[in-house]
């Protein structure tokens, strides 16, 4: 074969990788959230606001807050770190995140949505916290068939 061909044919594809790529970058990036949550930047103070242990003694849960910790009043973002009791990252957890207000009787009207990370973490956005008080953020968890529970106390400013 031609040297020179084959460097040609060789760039072609290289190229055509690159448009495929760019292309891929366009059409995803139509599905991202025009602000993207506080995960994604790397906002979350370093050391938990609260921790806590799960009904069944299973699962140790640490809460940060973005972008305030203590959280304010409005919408919220949460980084959970969830580990087993030996302190091993909580992977494969199924977690639902529902704010509550015990003084007032009530939760929030907006669905929460959690997102799995890396190594035990779960990054809840939509957090809304529609006034100052005390709230909890009431945890389902479930792994392999199994229920548990655990709530994290807030006071929201």
């Amino acid at each position: 074969m031609n040297s020179a061909l084959g460097t040609r044919r060789c760039r072609v594809a290289i190229q055509a990788t690159w448009v495929g790529i760019a292309l891929a970058s366009c059409t995803m990036s139509e599905h991202l959230p025009a602000h993207p949550p506080a995960s994604a930047i790397g906002d979350f103070p370093k050391d938990p606001m609260i921790s806590v242990v799960s009904v069944s003694g299973a699962w140790h849960v640490a809460l940060r807050t973005a972008p305030d910790q203590p959280p304010t009043q409005g919408t919220s973002t949460a980084d959970l770190r969830i580990t087993d009791v030996a302190g091993y990252p909580a992977t494969g957890l199924s977690v639902t995140v529902t704010p509550w207000m015990p003084a007032m009787g009530h939760g929030s009207d907006q669905q929460t949505g959690v997102t799995p990370m890396e190594l035990g973490r779960y990054v809840v956005d939509n957090v809304d916290l529609t006034m100052a008080g005390d709230w909890s953020l009431k945890l389902a968890l479930s792994h392999s068939g199994t229920q548990d529970e655990a709530e994290l106390p807030i006071h929201v400013l």
